[in-house]
């Protein structure tokens, strides 16, 4: 006869039976915690590209010289991205992988010709040449971002979190972009484009005139869903002040483009 314990017990020591559920719901948790994934979990290790960007990035210029040093903590970084699962992974951690590969080679791709040139652009074909291997695709900076970034995940964030390593560019960010965190940190990229002079500039001396990068030139029709143009979306990101003004002088509003600063993002 199996061994059992009445009422009369529990209501003489009554702290065994509230000791006896605990354990019971604790081992609730333990089975339905590794029935259940964390659905916030990554699936891929960013951590030594966080750690290199947080070494040699600050206000959106990179220490190159001191990157130099680490390089081949990089080229730990790229070769994992080769086998990276790219097609078992999810949106975000596809978007967060392909930010991370573009802004890691263009860094190596910088490397490569340091101290010899003055822009990327002093590179052939910095962007066109099929390199970079990606999931076990072998790839372009351009494929990465126009097939992949912009052509299969359509979010015009992205052009505020990769960076071609011009003043010109958005900042390049002191960390990885994480699938956990994407949404916040893609929202956190173009906020602070927006709010930089040196890539939105308003004046009103008469005529109400927003001038802006280059970027929404280029790229203006990425922006244009829902009905929206490049110059909502931007309304939505600038700072609330400058946002009110513009709302108010929307229907005068002229726009312009900035020059486009190519000179390499070194830090002095």
């Amino acid at each position: 006869m199996p061994f059992q314990l009445d009422e009369s017990f529990f209501s003489h020591f009554p702290f065994v039976k509230f000791r006896l559920w605990g354990v019971f719901v604790a081992a609730l948790f333990l089975v339905f915690g590794l029935m259940v994934p964390d659905a916030r979990a990554e699936t891929f290790n960013h951590s030594s590209f966080d750690r290199l960007l947080q070494s040699y990035v600050k206000d959106g210029t990179v220490d190159y010289k001191g990157l130099q040093r680490d390089e081949s903590q990089l080229d730990a970084y790229l070769a994992t991205l080769a086998n990276a699962p790219f097609d078992s992974m999810n949106r975000a951690e596809q978007m967060a992988l392909l930010i991370n590969s573009y802004n890691a080679c263009t860094l190596k791709l910088i490397l490569r010709h340091y101290g010899k040139i003055a822009s990327i652009k002093d590179i052939k074909n910095p962007w066109k040449t099929k390199e970079w291997k990606i999931g076990g695709k072998t790839l372009s900076l351009d494929e990465m971002e126009n097939t992949y970034l912009r052509g299969k995940f359509k979010d015009p964030r992205i052009h505020f979190s990769i960076v071609c390593a011009s003043v010109g560019c958005p900042s390049l960010q002191p960390h990885a972009f994480l699938a956990t965190s994407l949404d916040e940190q893609l929202e956190s990229a173009f906020r602070g484009f927006a709010a930089s002079t040196e890539h939105v500039l308003f004046s009103d001396s008469g005529n109400p005139r927003l001038s802006v990068s280059k970027i929404f030139e280029w790229f203006g029709d990425d922006f244009q869903q829902g009905g929206k143009t490049f110059v909502d979306g931007l309304i939505e990101h600038v700072p609330a002040a400058l946002a009110a003004t513009l709302r108010k002088k929307r229907s005068a509003l002229t726009v312009d483009f900035l020059p486009f600063d190519w000179s390499l993002n070194d830090r002095k």
